[in-house]
């Protein structure tokens, strides 16, 4: 049976079974500088793979390195895109759409980061994103989170909008290629001041289970996976993969290093 503890009158329940494939997510950002660093990447985690039966383990890699890295290694590990395009298509220099990325084997896309929001993407362009990439049937892992926590809960109003836009054009059929990332801004990078605790996050992913819920109703809503993107690491990670709600990791710096990534991966799983 889980164990509760109190936290800010909500209940931090521990699972003591996990029933779940782990998703732990590597989001190598603008890295690494050349394919070959690539290749050697997508090795490593494919070794990690192998050894690390209960994890479901993916890839978000540059566009340059999308489609040899599919075509090499798509069918022994997840390859996703870091963003998509919410156009379908036209004069949109720059800009790679859902169709696109299907066309060469993408299946799956990170859309909303917080380094996307913060160049100037809004919630109304993410919401075209999300609503392409599931026209072409591709899995979405959506982003959300406050940039600051204020005492007067105004940064739940935030992240809740964040959702209701997102997804506002989403079908309800589409619940089961949807994944929501919960990243609170202020812990992560270079701006952060602190680390979030396990009731901070608990407390958001309440916040993101019932806002799921009332999009999707009660069985599809509760059914949607929820995970951490934080600075993760493997100091923290077992304390973050303690909070109910919580099904994998969005793991930034750290999935550069294979040796802390298996770290990660290894607590993680457990």
């Amino acid at each position: 049976m889980p164990h509760k503890t109190p936290a800010r009158g909500f209940y931090v329940i521990i699972a003591t079974m996990q029933t779940k494939q782990t998703l732990i997510i590597a989001n190598l950002k603008q890295n690494p500088n050349t394919l070959k660093e690539a290749v050697i990447l997508a090795r490593n985690y494919i070794n990690l793979k192998k050894t690390s039966k209960n994890a479901n383990i993916g890839m978000a890699l540059p566009l340059p390195f999308l489609y040899p890295i599919q075509k090499e290694f798509g069918k022994s590990i997840t390859i996703y895109a870091q963003s998509v395009s919410a156009y379908i298509y036209g004069p949109h220099t720059g800009e790679t759409s859902a169709k696109q990325l299907i066309s060469i084997g993408i299946k799956n896309t990170i859309i909303g980061h917080s380094e996307r929001r913060a160049m100037g993407e809004t919630n109304e362009s993410i919401r075209d994103q999300v609503e392409n990439a599931l026209a072409e049937n591709m899995n979405v892992i959506l982003c959300v989170g406050e940039i600051q926590r204020h005492g007067d809960a105004t940064h739940i109003h935030f992240v809740e909008q964040q959702l209701e836009i997102g997804l506002m054009k989403t079908k309800k059929q589409d619940f089961k290629n949807i994944t929501i990332a919960y990243e609170p801004v202020w812990a992560i990078g270079e701006i952060a001041t602190r680390s979030a605790n396990v009731n901070e996050i608990y407390e958001m992913t309440i916040i993101i289970r019932k806002k799921l819920v009332e999009i999707f109703g009660k069985i599809s809503g509760s059914s949607i996976k929820i995970i951490y993107g934080g600075s993760v690491n493997s100091t923290d990670c077992k304390e973050i993969m303690s909070v109910h709600h919580i099904e994998g990791l969005l793991v930034g710096h750290a999935s550069l290093n294979t040796k802390e990534m298996k770290k990660i991966i290894d607590i993680a799983r457990k």
